[in-house]
């Protein structure tokens, strides 16, 4: 419980980050980045999660971005484990066409398998949703990428409970902020400042 208590604060601060692994991260036409969100998720609820997500410019104006989550959590400390993998894609329009920064509006679908392992009876359920959004991201000197979006989700199918329970069922209004931090670059900035004294 104590390391619950430690591990908290710090998750919900790295809830909305996603950190970029190639170099040209904002400039270029693909965006690859880790979802710590998922890890946030897994963690307050007595288990574990990550995401991928890779964005990529087919036009000027236009992109597309796929998803992967996988989450394994328990809640309320029961001895059973609920496990959830998803995928994901959005279209989303650039009108400003700017390449993959400034006002977008999207619309996504997405796919959850949720697996639920108890001590009595395994079951499963797929959980299927679409969602429009619209968003803004803003890139600060190819070092930050911040991204506020708000968009509706609403389900295709009803989830069973043991799907409700572990809360990746969502439906209705979700927002949110997201900071890309391009890592490698930050990382040349601090060495090449130190070389140049």
């Amino acid at each position: 419980m104590l390391f619950q208590r430690k591990i908290i604060p710090i998750t919900i601060l790295l809830l909305f980050f996603s950190l970029p692994c190639n170099s040209d991260a904002f400039n270029g036409k693909g965006i690859f980045s880790i979802d710590l969100g998922y890890l946030g998720a897994g963690l307050m609820n007595n288990g574990w999660g990550l995401g991928v997500a890779y964005e990529h410019g087919i036009m000027n104006f236009a992109s597309v971005k796929g998803t992967f989550a996988h989450v394994s959590l328990k809640p309320d400390l029961q001895h059973d484990w609920i496990t959830s993998v998803g995928l994901g894609l959005n279209a989303r329009i650039y009108p400003f066409n700017k390449g993959l920064n400034l006002l977008y509006l999207g619309y996504g679908i997405g796919t959850d398998f949720v697996m639920y392992s108890g001590e009595e009876q395994e079951k499963q359920s797929v959980y299927i949703s679409h969602c429009p959004h619209l968003g803004w991201k803003q890139n600060f000197f190819d070092y930050v990428m911040l991204e506020a979006y708000i968009g509706y989700r609403m389900k295709i199918n009803e989830p069973d409970e043991f799907a409700l329970q572990s809360g990746i069922s969502k439906h209705g209004v979700e927002y949110g902020i997201t900071a890309q931090l391009n890592l490698k670059k930050i990382w040349q900035l601090i060495f090449s400042s130190g070389k140049s004294e």
